[in-house]
């Protein structure tokens, strides 16, 4: 991990249906380890859920970046993701993707981070 890299973990959760499999909880949480560098998705993790759906998911957005828009990854619930509790992780992650917008703003408004200055400036070069 070099000096320019900083990962910052983010989550999000929304209220599960209550007749489900998971009905002993509450509510579902999406946790991502994300790079605010350029936005990529290190690591998923969706503690409720069983092994196999928890990677599946991850596979979803581990090594994409969320600059690729909310819409993007939505969509890519929506088709390959057949569940019960599919809106309720479509919630879970637009609550998650608002707070990554939300530290994005803040940090390129606030000067307090010269990395996305210069991230913009290189992307103009190209």
């Amino acid at each position: 991990m070099g000096a320019d890299n900083k990962f910052y973990l983010f989550s999000g959760m929304a209220i599960l249906p209550e007749k489900t499999d998971l009905s002993r909880h509450k509510y579902l949480t999406i946790i991502m380890e994300i790079d605010l560098l350029d936005g990529t998705i290190k690591n998923c993790d969706v503690p409720i859920y069983s092994e196999m759906h928890k990677n599946f998911i991850s596979s979803l957005f581990v090594g994409k970046s969320l600059d690729a828009g909310y819409e993007y990854f939505a969509k890519e619930i929506e088709e390959r993701i057949h569940s019960i509790t599919k809106k309720t992780l479509t919630q879970a992650f637009q609550s998650l993707y608002n707070r990554y917008i939300t530290v994005r703003k803040s940090r390129r408004g606030s000067g307090a981070d010269r990395i996305f200055a210069d991230r913009e400036d290189r992307k103009r070069e190209k």
